[in-house]
């Protein structure tokens, strides 16, 4: 494990295996007493990831911001407006709570301003909430916090400052202010809940006291004080209320939960109505955007206005960061060859022809499954190796099970992927991309596992109408 930049180890309680496997951190040698949280002064968490030299690897954060930079690109292209809202170290927010000694370095300091404008000068719609935190922040930390005292989360008053300095920067970014006046309003009314709403809470809830010793969870009850969000309601509205959906979509981490009121709170600070996704720690910024761009949310209905929530951690870790579990890991140009796939709108055909042959348990010519077992599955062979602009895209049916998973293989190794569809028997649109470094693809196996009935027809291969990785 890293060592930590200023701070003597041996002072200070820190634990916690899961919070090491969940922020993708090395855990070959792990125990379960891993030293993962600062125990600080009055009455003051931190996970102490946030402070080690990994939290400041310039080469993780370059390659990240790169990869936003050319993210950035592939949804311009296609009329969809990205704004960055990277969540700050509440270390760097509240430093007076630290155990004595334990000092901020430079690089702490300054690497949110630092990736702030390197992506400003790229071009990227950024938000800036660690100068908003700064210089908001309550006098009294007793006095509504931005971050939960044992907690690594922003508080519903964090939360609310943070949609506030996004709705204030679409405000003053001509851009942006455009954008979203294209997108009809609704309203949204706002109230503090009274003290007897929000009853005190246990300490136990908060994330960073799980990890610590049962001997130190003897934290006392805590206020959190929460925030209420309505939509008002008008005589003009449709009996069957509102049908239209959002235009504005919020994409994010455990921070974007609903629990933490962020959502809510950018619902009423926008007066917009907004479609609201998290991922947790584990699953990572990329992959967590990777599926909801390939989700029909996303394919049926692109947003406008895309906020990507991201914690500024997160920046050290870009898809192929090599502590992350295998399975949330990604080469980092196969990600933006797969995500630029995903938001094409038209397929473009490939000199690569795709032949859908006979299932393995199907009768007569069909490419049909009815009742799937597990290895069952349909092939797809090509006349030639999928080029790495190139993707499958196809009409897919089931009934039981909407878990495809994929077989591709060429060289003679074998590489899986996965696709999520709708288990409602109806045909939906689904886009493939196979992209393997280096490796030529002939064959595609596709196991929709256990169903009471798949199909697939109107197989195509398409190409991307431009190489997102450039």
């Amino acid at each position: 494990m890293n060592s930590l930049v200023g701070i003597n180890l041996s002072k200070w309680f820190m634990y916690s295996m899961a919070a090491l496997i969940g922020y993708g951190l090395p855990c070959t040698n792990a125990t379960a007493d891993e030293q993962m949280v600062i125990v600080g002064r009055d009455g003051w968490l931190y996970f102490s990831h946030e402070m080690t030299k990994a939290a400041v690897e310039k080469p993780g954060i370059a390659t990240s911001l790169e990869i936003i930079d050319k993210f950035n690109r592939i949804l311009k292209r296609k009329g969809i407006t990205l704004t960055i809202a990277m969540v700050p170290l509440k270390v760097r927010i509240y430093p007076e709570h630290l155990p004595p000694g334990a000092n901020l370095s430079n690089d702490l300091i300054t690497n949110y301003d630092r990736a702030l404008s390197i992506l400003k000068a790229d071009g990227v719609n950024m938000i800036d909430l660690n100068s908003a935190f700064l210089r908001n922040k309550p006098k009294n930390s007793s006095d509504l916090p931005l971050y939960y005292p044992l907690d690594t989360h922003w508080s519903p008053a964090g939360a609310l400052l943070a949609a506030e300095t996004i709705a204030a920067a679409i405000e003053n970014t001509p851009s942006l202010k455009e954008k979203i006046n294209t997108i009809p309003p609704t309203k949204y009314k706002f109230t503090w809940l009274e003290a007897s709403e929000t009853p005190q809470v246990s300490a136990s809830t908060f994330d960073l006291v799980k990890h610590l010793p049962k001997a130190s969870q003897n934290f006392p009850l805590q206020n959190d004080r929460q925030f209420r969000v309505s939509k008002q309601t008008s005589s003009g509205n449709s009996l069957m209320g509102e049908v239209n959906k959002p235009d504005i979509t919020l994409m994010g981490s455990s921070y974007s939960g609903a629990w933490t009121k962020f959502p809510a709170g950018l619902r009423y600070t926008l007066q917009r109505n907004i479609l609201d996704i998290s991922v947790e720690a584990p699953h990572g910024s990329w992959y967590g955007m990777e599926l909801y761009l390939r989700n029909e949310a996303f394919q049926t209905h692109r947003p406008k206005l895309l906020i990507w929530e991201m914690p500024e951690r997160d920046l050290i870790a870009p898809p192929d960061y090599q502590y992350r579990e295998a399975r949330y890991q990604s080469d980092n140009d196969e990600w933006l060859l797969r995500v630029g796939a995903q938001t094409e709108t038209v397929c473009i055909p490939s000199s690569t022809i795709a032949k859908l042959e006979k299932s393995n348990n199907a009768t007569g010519s069909s490419t049909a499954l009815a009742n799937s077992a597990s290895n069952d599955f349909v092939q797809i062979n090509l006349n030639r190796s999928l080029d790495k602009l190139d993707y499958l895209a196809a009409n897919v049916s089931t009934t039981g099970s909407g878990n495809l998973m994929l077989e591709a293989v060429g060289n003679g190794e074998i590489r899986h992927f996965s696709a999520v569809v709708a288990n409602d028997g109806a045909p939906h649109a689904v886009k493939f991309p196979l992209t393997v470094s280096g490796q030529n693809i002939t064959k595609v196996r596709i196991f929709p596992g256990k169903t009471k009935g798949f199909s697939m027809d109107s197989l195509m291969v398409c190409r991307q109408s431009f190489d997102p990785t450039k």
